[in-house]
């Protein structure tokens, strides 16, 4: 039986570090995988489009767990206030569906650490901290 692998990522076609890795990678897997592109996909937005489309992203990812058979979904962000809240939300729809997470780190900001095991760690717990493997 083959893997089915969602990779949570921005855009591969868009500039960024994730994106060159993941780029660079494509042609190795070998197992089934898939792609969830959130964010704006090299659009401007409002800060209502931010939020319209940040509960569409949510309820797109959610259908994608509920729909498909996942073996494993790799979420991806950087340890920075943004990227924290807005990832934490995919972490928990995993959570909430059952399905196996690896959270891999591409990026850390020590002031916004400090502040998570200060402020956040609760959150971090029940979101990121339940996750089946971290890089």
């Amino acid at each position: 039986m083959k893997n089915r692998i969602l990779i949570h990522a921005p855009n591969l076609s868009t500039p960024g570090g994730k994106q060159t890795y993941f780029t660079s990678l494509l042609d190795h897997f070998e197992s089934d995988i898939s792609f969830f592109f959130y964010g704006v996909q090299g659009k401007k937005e409002s800060k209502f489009g931010v939020i319209s489309r940040l509960f569409s992203d949510y309820i797109k990812f959610y259908r994608m767990l509920r729909k498909n058979d996942y073996s494993l979904v790799h979420l991806n962000p950087s340890l920075n206030m943004k990227s924290f809240f807005r990832d934490s939300i995919f972490a928990l729809l995993c959570r909430l569906t059952n399905t196996k997470m690896t959270v891999f780190w591409h990026g850390w900001q020590w002031a916004f650490e400090k502040k998570t095991v200060r402020k956040f760690i609760f959150w971090f717990k029940i979101t990121f901290g339940k996750a089946d493997s971290m890089i």
